[in-house]
């Protein structure tokens, strides 16, 4: 029986979460610095076309699931340290 938490079934998923992740990014620079335009439909198509060319390399697939993990930790670390900071 297969649970949620089963490792096979997450790694399904893999190229979903690599395109979204690329796709966020790529959206949230092209808006920030404006390097195309300041429309949101241009710079999400752009966005999009980096995203899927992005998850037909299957070694950059693997390098960003690799690298996931470890931003998340990074980033729960930082906001730890941040509270423990507020605290004192």
């Amino acid at each position: 029986m297969a649970t949620i938490l089963d490792a096979g079934l997450v790694q399904f998923f893999d190229p979903i979460f690599a395109f979204l992740l690329v796709f966020g990014i790529f959206y949230s620079i092209l808006q920030k610095f404006e390097f195309v335009t300041k429309s949101l439909a241009v710079n999400a198509i752009i966005a999009i076309s980096v995203a899927f060319l992005a998850i037909t390399s299957g070694t950059l697939v693997q390098v960003i699931n690799f690298m996931i993990p470890w931003f998340v930790v990074a980033i729960l670390f930082t906001l730890l340290l941040l509270l423990i900071y507020q605290m004192l």
